[in-house]
């Protein structure tokens, strides 16, 4: 499990406060899985629509954020190639 709040706030440049709240909100404080943090990524990417729209921002921003730290937490992984050929094969599905 992994704490994306304490991951956030260790990065730099830091989060512009909205993208930071909605992370929070996406996924609260707690602690969560690779898997997890992966899924969440997915349906940011998925509700993201196409244009200009601050929301849309927010939501692509968010995925990168969660799937970035999902890469991340997936190398402390057992299987690290595995996991992260999971995640590619879900985020590939998730947009067919």
């Amino acid at each position: 499990m992994t704490d994306l709040a304490d991951w956030i706030a260790v990065q730099r440049p830091p989060a512009p406060p909205p993208l930071a709240s909605w992370l929070a909100r996406e996924v609260g404080g707690r602690g969560l899985s690779a898997a997890e943090l992966m899924g969440a990524g997915v349906r940011a990417l998925e509700r993201a629509r196409p244009g200009r729209t601050r929301e849309s921002a927010f939501e692509l921003l968010g995925a990168d954020a969660l799937i970035t730290h999902a890469c991340g937490a997936a190398l402390d992984e057992q299987d690290p190639a595995g996991v992260l050929t999971g995640f590619i094969r879900a985020a590939a599905a998730a947009h067919r």
